[in-house]
């Protein structure tokens, strides 16, 4: 059975959060959710939900065909944002033009990639929200009123909105 990039990076997380070098406990705290959705024009925008995090930045990571490249070359970062202080509880921020507000690493062309994974973390605190991992093909179907999750997973904005903060209320993989 074939892994999926982000099975793989959660497995590498939480790996990472119970060991790191030298014995060293790592905590990172792992809140919130993030999804993407687009807007009228349906350009990609990150929906956040923090959740009690100090969430200031959002990033896109291509994810390379692992049959075209060794296991050991990193996923590119596609594209940073940075915000100087942490947006809020729940924030949107598009993912092509993001606004004065952030800080741009680089750039994002949503026809370039065949997958992605968004990701939103602190750089205050050692806090993450769980990321999503998008295709190109699902990114198709797309549009204001729903929101990717997770792996590829479709929840009506109003689900999202409803359940982001709740991971106890979040279908099982194979529900959503």
């Amino acid at each position: 059975m074939r892994t999926s990039p982000l099975a793989g990076g959660l497995v590498a997380l939480a790996a990472t959060s119970v060991l790191a070098g030298c014995g060293n406990f790592v905590t990172t705290d792992v809140r919130g959710i993030v999804g993407l959705t687009a807007d009228a024009s349906g350009r990609p925008v990150a929906v956040v939900a923090a959740c009690g995090a100090d969430l200031d930045q959002v990033s896109v990571v291509e994810l390379l065909d692992r049959t075209t490249v060794s296991q050991e070359t990193r996923n590119p970062v596609l594209v940073e944002l940075t915000a100087s202080a942490p947006p809020g509880e729940r924030f949107e921020v598009s993912l092509t033009s993001p606004g004065s507000a952030w800080s741009v690493t680089g750039h994002f062309d949503p026809e370039s990639q065949s997958a992605v994974v968004v990701n939103a973390a602190s750089t205050r605190r050692d806090q993450v929200a769980t990321p999503v991992q998008v295709s190109r093909a699902a990114y198709a179907s797309v549009n204001a009123d729903r929101v990717m999750v997770r792996e590829g997973e479709s929840w009506t904005r109003a689900e999202f909105d409803a359940r982001a903060c709740r991971p106890d209320t979040w279908p099982s993989v194979a529900g959503s």
